[in-house]
């Protein structure tokens, strides 16, 4: 991505506002949460180059606007001659269990990623011949499947997922 440029999944610490302030109240109206966005890399980035991105930062104390998220990035080495080029994407548990096809930014271009039902965390999907662009040696894309699982849950989702929980056997054995 560094190279080409794309959309990236990233996970970040910020300051909101809480639900239900008014300026009559006199706190400053703000909470931690965590954020989760798909945010664009500029094509030919550089380590500690830094990027900032309008409104996305923590909001203002009483009731003032959000401030920019400034990303400073790191780099990480990808040699030419590594046979393939990895990429992560992020699916919900009931898109892990039930499949889903997810749009693929690739050096070659949009594809579509099918992801198959029953995908575990950690499972790796290879690409053929997606991982370089145009005029580079050609390489595999392996996309590594992470699942998100949702930071809480209201009480009708809770019964449903135990109700599950009861037909599916665990993923580990008792010796």
């Amino acid at each position: 991505v560094a190279l080409t440029g794309g959309r990236v999944p990233v996970r970040y610490m910020r300051v909101r506002r809480s639900e239900g302030w008014t300026r009559d109240d006199p706190s400053t109206g703000l909470e931690p949460s965590t954020e989760r966005r798909e945010l664009e890399v500029p094509a030919k980035v550089r380590s500690f180059q830094t990027r900032r991105y309008p409104g996305l930062g923590d909001a203002g104390a009483y009731g003032g606007p959000h401030g920019d998220l400034v990303v400073r990035f790191r780099v990480v080495d990808d040699p030419v001659e590594a046979e393939a080029v990895e990429r992560v994407v992020e699916i919900g548990v009931t898109e892990a269990l039930l499949g889903v096809t997810l749009p693929l930014a690739t050096p070659q271009g949009r594809v579509r990623l099918v992801v198959p039902p029953c995908t575990s965390s950690g499972a790796r999907l290879r690409l053929r011949g997606k991982g370089a662009g145009p005029g580079r040696p050609e390489r595999d894309l392996l996309v590594e499947v992470r699942i998100v699982v949702p930071d809480a849950l209201d009480s009708d989702t809770e019964a449903l997922v135990r109700r599950l929980a009861d037909r599916l056997a665990p993923p580990r054995r008792e010796d």
